[in-house]
């Protein structure tokens, strides 16, 4: 695996990450990520330790941080201020060729992507637009200038209208939900939330409220989620 500079990915850029979390402090998102981390060993070049001060439940899942390039950042850089970020690199299968935080992005195929192999790019530029309102994007759409638009609107349609159109849905994680109170005598009764469940017809709910374009979820955490397991429907 290589960087977008052609650089190799290597452990050295998980310990240098780990350890530049950790000196930013609170001033990083991840702070917390990594508050238990006590040393970053290498084994080899794909090989890290991680050594953690306590017993933590599930510490895999704090380890869910993007890495950045130790060949990128010279030692003990303030990176929340260098120039080197008006550029991010990362290992995608596209890279990032321009940036303006007020107008948009240019992306390009990255023909060193480690599993380019297995699948076909098809597109080889993208450019993506940033817009004020839905308005101006629903403009731009419909005079051409777009050629790709994402919504969340029930009723897309009657501002793109249907003529050039191709409309497709997409499971999100977003969801509604009835949460009970199952601390209370007659709902911590499984079988009461069970036949609350039952008769509940979300059919109809999705196709008097929400006009048919949503979808009925079987498990709490929707189809969205990895957490999501058929077997525990």
């Amino acid at each position: 695996m290589k960087w977008h500079n052609g650089a190799d990915f290597s452990a050295e850029d998980v310990k240098y990450t780990i350890e530049t979390i950790k000196r930013l402090g609170e001033s990083s998102i991840y702070s917390a990520n990594v508050s238990n981390i006590e040393n970053v060993e290498i084994i080899n070049n794909n090989l890290v330790k991680i050594y953690i001060n306590q017993e933590t439940p599930f510490f895999e899942y704090n380890l869910t941080f993007p890495i950045i390039s130790s060949n990128i950042f010279e030692a003990n850089t303030d990176i929340m201020q260098s120039d080197r970020n008006n550029l991010p690199m990362g290992t995608g299968k596209y890279k990032l060729q321009s940036i303006d935080i007020t107008t948009g992005f240019e992306l390009k195929e990255n023909l060193e992507w480690w599993n380019s192999e297995n699948i076909d790019l098809r597109i080889d530029n993208i450019t993506v637009r940033i817009y004020g309102n839905a308005s101006e994007l629903y403009n731009a759409y419909k005079l051409g200038g777009l050629d790709l638009i994402t919504s969340q609107s029930l009723n897309v349609e009657d501002s793109i209208g249907t003529v050039g159109s191709n409309i497709e849905s997409r499971y999100g994680r977003n969801f509604d939900y009835l949460a009970l109170n199952t601390v209370s005598n007659m709902l911590s009764n499984k079988e009461v939330r069970q036949a609350i469940n039952y008769a509940i017809n979300k059919e109809e709910i999705i196709n008097t409220v929400y006009g048919g374009k949503y979808i009925a979820s079987d498990f709490p955490l929707g189809y969205g989620s990895y957490l999501y397991n058929r077997k525990y429907v």
